[in-house]
């Protein structure tokens, strides 16, 4: 598990006994949308014009939402582990590195639209992060 995701450079399963739940690659393999062509609808022309190519096709932002472990020893290092992650990741930008997709994405908390403990000394969080520039990984 060593060595598989980091967070802001930090091995997520050394720093907080994290690992990335089932499905975290698919969510962030996803393509992102693109965003809403250059359309003019005049009342001089049948239909609408569109711009449309290359140069002008961009893509939008995107919403992730994606699962992660935190586990302890004990209650106390548990609790610790996951004090020190929400600092983490609501700090600012987050750099999640996964190196098996050879992949660095730039990402935002946005919320952790799910919690639960497992006798405190396991809890998976569900977070929703925002990715604002797709090409900039």
């Amino acid at each position: 598990m060593k060595g598989y995701a980091y967070i802001n450079e930090k091995d997520i399963f050394t720093t907080w006994g994290a690992v990335l739940a089932k499905g975290t690659y698919e969510a962030l393999l996803k393509p992102a949308p693109n965003k809403g062509l250059i359309q003019n609808k005049s009342r001089l022309e049948h239909g609408k014009a569109i711009v449309m190519n290359n140069n002008v096709c961009k893509t939008d932002e995107r919403d992730i939402s994606f699962s992660i472990w935190i586990c302890g020893n004990s209650q106390k290092d548990y609790l610790d582990k996951y004090k020190s992650f929400i600092d983490e990741i609501t700090s600012g930008i987050v750099i999640l590195n996964i190196p098996i997709l050879e992949a660095t994405f730039k990402l935002t908390y946005l919320s952790c639209s799910n919690y639960g403990d497992y006798g405190l000394t396991k809890g998976k969080l569900t977070l929703k992060m925002n990715e604002a520039n797709t090409k900039d990984r």
